[in-house]
């Protein structure tokens, strides 16, 4: 004779124990870090590491000695990231940067048209570096003003704050600089420091090695 089994029967309160730890579980897999969204987005507009970078900046001298091509680097860093740092936390302050980087990509965009050669790089953070191939110091410095101006007039939300940013820029530029890759980098960062020390939010030319020359 079949003997029946007893039947297993589930308590109410663990079944919705068990759903929602599963709903938790869920919300986990689901759960997108802000900050992988902002890698991502960077490397959707083709912004460059600083050895791809350097590395284009490289060739660009190369072309302006041995063809006597112009050339200008800027250097461009957000203003206050310390502070924002301190007000924010790191994360945000991360992504403030991030923004500058896609507002440098959008009027780069804007300013040249796409596609166009004019490449973006990281620098460190909160620092960015943009190579303009052919183009003088004088037009450079143009640029310059350009990108800082539209930066001053863009907001930046964060955690339902609106936030205006700046940015400071230094300008180098061949001819009139004797220096190889790095050493433009460098003078461009000094410049960048400078603009920043003089209170943000304004374009300096760097000291070539040739002796200063304002490239406005």
């Amino acid at each position: 004779m079949h003997k029946e089994q007893p039947s297993r029967r589930i308590d109410s309160g663990m079944f919705a124990a068990l759903s929602g730890t599963y709903k938790t579980l869920k919300q986990e897999d689901t759960y997108v870090d802000p900050l992988a969204q902002e890698a991502a987005a960077l490397a959707a507009i083709n912004v460059l590491n600083f050895w791809d970078m350097r590395n284009c900046i490289f060739q660009a001298c190369g072309l302006a000695y041995g063809y006597g091509k112009p050339m200008t680097v800027l250097m461009i860093a957000l203003d206050g990231m310390s502070e924002l740092n301190r007000r924010l936390g790191v994360d945000p302050a991360n992504l403030a940067s991030n923004f500058i980087m896609r507002q440098l990509s959008h009027h780069r965009n804007v300013f040249f048209g796409t596609p166009n050669n004019i490449a973006i790089g990281q620098y460190v953070p909160g620092r960015f570096l943009i190579l303009l191939p052919d183009i003088s110091g004088s037009a450079g410095y143009q640029v310059a003003e350009y990108f800082r101006k539209a930066i001053s007039e863009s907001n930046f939300l964060c955690s339902s704050q609106t936030i205006n940013l700046t940015i400071s820029v230094g300008v180098v530029h061949k001819p009139g600089h004797a220096g190889n890759q790095d050493f433009m980098i460098l003078q461009a960062d000094q410049a960048c420091v400078e603009a920043q020390n003089m209170g943000g939010n304004r374009v300096i030319c760097g000291r070539m090695t040739e002796g200063f020359q304002n490239c406005a």
